[in-house]
């Protein structure tokens, strides 16, 4: 066995503390999936070109994950934020979070309604 193999390898902080998978993982591997098949996915018409994750640092409002969809020719953009759990009610500071953030990508320059979507999506 070679010195190299002998070394411990790092693991994920969210494994050994007990979060496991998270749900934020789960959709992001349903819309990788639908990229790497090249096919359609939930919530937007056409085929996923292309999956982003944690783009608060690039001016995304709404920054949990932005997936690009060609739909006849057209690209087309599905911005969502990621929730484990959500309360709809004007009290909730994260479901207040959310519309906040929808609200600012709705009122962005580049924003097209017909070629745009927003929402969040919330485990089960």
């Amino acid at each position: 066995m070679s010195k190299a193999s002998k070394q411990p390898k790092a693991t994920s902080t969210e494994i050994t503390g007990g979060a496991g998978f998270t749900y934020e993982d789960t959709v992001v591997a349903y819309y990788l999936s639908a990229l790497l098949r090249e096919e359609g996915a939930a919530l937007q018409k056409g085929v996923v070109k292309s999956v982003a994750v944690q783009q608060s640092g690039h001016d995304r409002p709404m920054d949990d994950m932005t997936i690009e969809f060609e739909d006849q020719g057209t690209l087309v953009n599905l911005d969502l934020q990621v929730k484990t759990g959500l309360s709809i009610s004007s009290r909730n500071t994260a479901f207040m979070d959310v519309v906040t953030r929808a609200l600012k990508t709705r009122a962005e320059d580049g924003f097209q309604p017909d070629r745009g979507a927003y929402g969040f999506a919330v485990e089960p």
